[in-house]
């Protein structure tokens, strides 16, 4: 009984900290449960992902090709 009135006075004490957190836990869980799938947001983006890769692909060969700098 000692432990359980351990935790009631820590409980408590946290109280503010524990309400918190449940709070957010709700947000999270309302905001993955409503929200559009991971898979939606992927397909909404894929033209900007694709371009920006292409863009990275293209300055990585760049530098590749290039003669390295001479610094005086």
């Amino acid at each position: 009984m000692a432990n359980v009135e351990k935790l009631k006075e820590k409980l408590r004490e946290h109280r503010f900290h524990v309400i918190s957190a449940a709070a957010c836990g709700v947000v999270v869980f309302y905001i993955l449960r409503l929200g559009p799938s991971f898979l939606t947001v992927v397909s909404f983006f894929r033209p900007l992902l694709l371009s920006t890769s292409a863009f990275l692909a293209a300055v990585l060969v760049l530098r590749l090709i290039s003669p390295p700098r001479q610094w005086s």
